[in-house]
């Protein structure tokens, strides 16, 4: 996909792999809606690739919550005429399964699953006419065990 004078949305855009994925884009020509909940670090993020001579964005918003992120891919279009990219990338983590209470865990899966889920069902009605790319972050979590983690398999004592 050429990326010159595409738009991307990129959730969790302010910090980590969001934001070196921002900062790749934005060298290749992409403008940026960044969406995170960080505004402190969402404002500097944007002064910075303003700085470096990007076109970016920032909305303040949850992933878990439908009216702010339609406000977001709604401020996208708005903004940059078309939405091209969508990265899903916010996510979030709790260690200590065990030991977390379960209000904790409904808040992980929230953001790192609905979110997600959420961010696919907002983005293809506005890519549907002229096609685009979604990509999905995943924890590497579901491949590596987490040591003291409940769902590690455990060697059988004879």
């Amino acid at each position: 996909m050429e990326i010159n004078g595409k738009t991307a949305l990129i959730t969790g855009g302010v910090s980590g792999i969001g934001k070196t994925t921002a900062r790749m884009l934005a060298a290749r020509g992409a403008s940026l809606m960044l969406v995170d909940v960080n505004q402190q670090l969402g404002d500097e993020t944007v002064k910075l690739f303003e700085g470096e001579g990007g076109r970016a964005a920032f909305v303040r918003a949850d992933v878990r919550d439908e009216a702010q992120m339609r406000g977001a891919f709604d401020q996208a279009v708005s903004r940059f005429g078309r939405l091209d990219i969508v990265f899903n990338n916010a996510g979030i983590f709790e260690p200590g399964f065990t030991r977390i209470a379960v209000e904790q865990w409904k808040r992980v899966l929230d953001v790192d699953l609905f979110g997600v889920a959420l961010g696919c069902y907002l983005a293809f009605p506005l890519m549907r006419e002229h096609g685009g790319v979604i990509v999905n972050t995943a924890s590497m979590a579901g491949l590596y065990p987490i040591p003291g983690d409940p769902f590690i398999p455990r060697p059988r004592r004879a």
